[in-house]
């Protein structure tokens, strides 16, 4: 018999041996145990969230400032087994290492249930978060991967290395483990700080009465301290010391500068706005020439929609260098005076005009008190210029209100005879060609009146 098939025997023999141990057996039977009760408590664990889920959604509170909690409770549901498995199966480890036991077996199991739990309450995540071809594409591509790959790294006994390798900066080593513990450190802060967000500056500090402004500055400044929090304790977590980061900015400060003074520029703005109030959420604004409404006031820039649905993303700058009209502020008055000019025929009565103006001011949208008025404006070129002023508070609906004026001007004007003229010009040509520039007998002095004719010449 060849010496290779001996010893594979031999091994096979050796390795039964071992499995066949009192200590091995006991572990065995140990593992089995955990995973019989956690089949067996895995039901239970699933009532109580659901009952938990039903306590929750009763809870006026919860549904008037959490009503995105109850649908989370079901989150752990899905790894509700290897969950219950690995606990359990960390507590018999503990056992055993208390009574002096072996427990090798269970040492090796409970890291892999516990990655087992990881990948599946990462894909319960990713499935309530994400539209269901974007969540496959994770799970496919990168999760089910990753998880395969970390977890024969981590049956080989080759996860604890990788995770302790990593370079030494100066007297401070980085290591790879330490450096992804940050990562999710501030992944969970940047997690707080939206939902934080959300919570005041949706829900409690409008319902409190706090005005938009200062809601903005509150939710604003709260999100920044969570998120400088965050990024404070994941470089503790990550072992890179404060002093050496500070070092490394400060070296680079003066480049910093240079490139991104803009940006510095606008961050700065973005605060004098916050604290300054001048402009906040809900405020309508004009920029160049476009009105609309102040979405979101930012550190750099600030979001407006107009009356088109479109985003206009304004740097803060523009509103400290820059003129800017707020229709929404002043002293505590909503009212807007809104001017239709109009001009009529030299032929027309103006106080027929003012007559017909004053009819055409008949409008839901338009107040009473003050009244509107009619200004004679001026004796213009080709006709007589006057202006209707009317007074509205629906300061968004200004552009069809200046429109259903105008169609009201037009048939109260068109029911009185009076005309609306169009330009007139007067071209005298002083010379042309073969005739002599200045006076004389030979010159000619021609006189035209030009006005639009049916192809608009």
């Amino acid at each position: 018999m060849p010496a290779w098939i001996n010893d594979l025997i031999d091994q096979v023999f050796t390795f039964s041996q071992t499995l066949l141990t009192i200590p091995t057996l006991t572990q065995l039977g140990v593992l089995l145990g955990v995973f019989l009760l956690a089949a067996l408590l895995r039901g239970l664990f699933r009532r109580l969230l659901g009952r938990f889920h039903n306590w929750l959604s009763g809870q006026s509170l919860i549904q008037e400032y959490l009503p995105w909690l109850p649908k989370w409770v079901h989150w752990p549901a899905p790894a509700a087994f290897p969950l219950l498995a690995w606990l359990l199966a960390g507590l018999a480890r503990n056992v055993l290492d208390s009574a002096g036991l072996a427990a090798e077996i269970l040492g090796w199991a409970v890291p892999l249930l516990g990655l087992l739990v990881l990948y599946i309450l990462l894909l319960s995540l990713l499935t309530g978060r994400l539209a269901p071809e974007r969540a496959d594409f994770w799970q496919r591509r990168v999760l089910r991967p990753l998880f395969f790959i970390i977890l024969f790294l981590q049956a080989v006994g080759l996860l604890d290395d990788l995770l302790s390798a990593g370079p030494t900066v100066g007297e401070t080593p980085l290591r790879l483990g330490s450096i992804l513990a940050g990562l999710f450190v501030l992944y969970i802060f940047a997690m707080l700080a939206r939902s934080s967000r959300s919570l005041l500056g949706e829900t409690v500090l409008p319902k409190a009465g706090i005005n938009p402004s200062l809601t903005q500055v509150l939710v604003t400044f709260i999100g920044y301290i969570i998120i400088g929090s965050g990024v404070a304790l994941a470089l503790s977590t990550s072992g890179i010391p404060l002093t050496a980061l500070t070092v490394i900015i400060g070296g680079l400060s003066v480049d910093i500068g240079f490139g991104m003074q803009e940006l510095i520029s606008n961050f700065i703005s973005g605060f004098i706005l916050l604290f300054e109030g001048s402009i906040g959420p809900t405020d309508i604004v004009a920029v160049d020439d476009t009105i609309g409404v102040v979405e979101f006031v930012g550190i750099r820039a600030m979001r407006i929609k107009n009356f088109d649905n479109v985003e206009l993303i304004v740097p803060n700058t523009r509103f400290l260098t820059e003129v800017v009209t707020n229709y929404s502020r002043g002293s505590g008055d909503s009212r807007l005076r809104v001017h239709i000019p109009v001009g009529v025929s030299y032929e027309a009565s103006p106080r027929l005009v003012r007559e017909a103006l004053l009819a055409a001011a008949s409008h839901a949208g338009v107040l009473e008190d003050p009244p509107p008025q009619v200004h004679f404006i001026d004796f213009g070129a080709s006709s007589l210029d006057f202006e209707l002023m009317v007074w509205t508070e629906n300061v968004s609906g200004v552009p069809d209100l200046r429109s259903d004026l105008r169609f009201q001007i037009w048939d109260s004007l068109t029911e009185r005879g009076i005309e609306i003229p169009f330009p007139q010009h007067d071209v005298h040509i002083r010379s042309m060609a073969g005739l002599p520039l200045t006076g004389g007998a030979d010159s000619r002095s021609l006189s035209a009146e030009n006005s639009p004719n049916e192809d608009g010449a």
